[in-house]
């Protein structure tokens, strides 16, 4: 009995990393799978870095917050297609009426992605660094930075495609997200350039934080980021939670109208 259940659920784990992999945009094309995870994180390294340089005291803490953002967007895109494939798939509704056994499976998709995404993050900006000439750069601090990253991004990733359950179009809110963490997450701008009161509300955001512990850590100062993990960590809390909230709404809407897509609110 013990032995049927295992041979179960390793089945179905290997099953939901296969409708995982499906879901990214890359999934079975070598060259394509390559470009996206390889190519393009270490183009837009090389853009982030040489833009944010001419703003930056130091070049290494130009290059540090340079890895944050695009580690950032990947997670946030790749984990965005989840939902939207689900979706797509007419799947929704067999997540929103099952049990949560279901949702576990369904949270297994996004620990693939996040792995898949923090994995190819580590593996671009240690080559960046490699080019780059900053071989000293501990390994260990860049793995903390890019871990956080990543779950960042997935985590709204997950929250963008959720809202995108109320539109017509799955990855309307999912596509403004990735306009505006770019421009205001301070991987390319240090957030000292904003005004004081918009760096205050942008600190809302937990990307902030992060680009701010990697500045530091870029400088070679150390003094203020175990506050700024910590209120980074309180704030991916929040957020986690305002992605529950409006799934379990999305969910409540699924029932009394019978379709979760294009709701138009």
């Amino acid at each position: 009995m013990i032995r049927q259940r295992m041979r179960w659920y390793a089945q179905t784990l290997r099953s939901c990393t296969r409708i995982a992999l499906t879901s990214l945009q890359s999934w079975g094309s070598l060259h394509a799978f390559v470009v996206q995870f390889l190519v393009e994180p270490l183009l837009t390294y090389l853009f982030f870095y040489c833009f944010g340089m001419q703003l930056s005291d130091s070049s290494l803490s130009a290059l540090v917050a340079a890895f944050v953002g695009p580690a950032w967007i990947l997670a946030l895109q790749c984990s965005a297609n989840i939902v939207v494939f689900d979706r797509f798939a007419k799947t929704t509704t067999f997540l929103t009426l099952s049990s949560h056994q279901t949702a576990r499976m369904f949270m297994w998709r996004y620990v693939v992605i996040v792995f898949i995404c923090f994995l190819s993050s580590l593996i671009t900006s240690g080559i960046a660094v490699w080019l780059a000439g900053f071989g000293g750069f501990s390994l260990l601090s860049l793995s903390i930075l890019l871990f956080f990253a990543t779950v960042g991004g997935s985590i709204f990733g997950a929250l963008g495609s959720i809202a995108g359950l109320f539109f017509s179009d799955g990855f309307a809110v999912t596509n403004v997200l990735l306009v505006v963490f770019p421009l205001v997450g301070g991987s390319v701008i240090p957030l000292t350039y904003f005004p004081p009161v918009i760096t205050k509300a942008l600190h809302l955001l937990p990307l902030c934080w992060l680009t701010d512990a990697a500045r530091e850590l870029g400088s070679a100062g150390s003094s203020e980021i175990t506050a700024w993990i910590g209120a980074l960590t309180a704030l991916l809390a929040l957020w986690t939670v305002a992605a529950i909230l409006l799934w379990k709404l999305s969910v409540s809407t699924q029932r009394k109208t019978g379709h979760v897509e294009g709701m138009g609110i």
